[in-house]
């Protein structure tokens, strides 16, 4: 999808009678960023944000020290860089998703 095409479904759902808060809120939904599209210095993707467990995130900054790792630490989750290389933070290759005993065969 496109950025143009998006700002159409925007403008269309804001024709709608729905309130603000509902059309704001699916356009934010489609454009949450869930992972990089370029590879990083590693030559590896990363995801940029996570629920439960930071896995491929990298610890930057802001990953570690945001209002919202502050919050993960209130409730006893996980930020990136915590636990060492747990939770892989250099990144991910396609072929080594999965289970660790599957790792590198796919």
């Amino acid at each position: 999808m496109t950025l143009e095409e998006a700002w159409t479904i925007q403008s269309r759902l804001a024709e709608l009678e729905f309130p603000t808060v509902f059309s704001s809120s699916i356009f934010f939904a489609l454009f949450k960023r869930w992972f990089s599209g370029e590879l990083n210095a590693d030559g590896r993707f990363n995801f940029e944000q996570y629920i439960a467990h930071p896995w491929y995130i990298r610890p930057t900054l802001y990953n570690r020290w945001s209002l919202n790792s502050w919050l993960i630490r209130m409730v006893g989750g996980s930020v990136p860089g915590d636990e060492g290389l747990k939770y892989y933070p250099q990144g991910y290759i396609v072929t080594e998703l999965g289970p660790e005993n599957l790792r590198g065969k796919g």
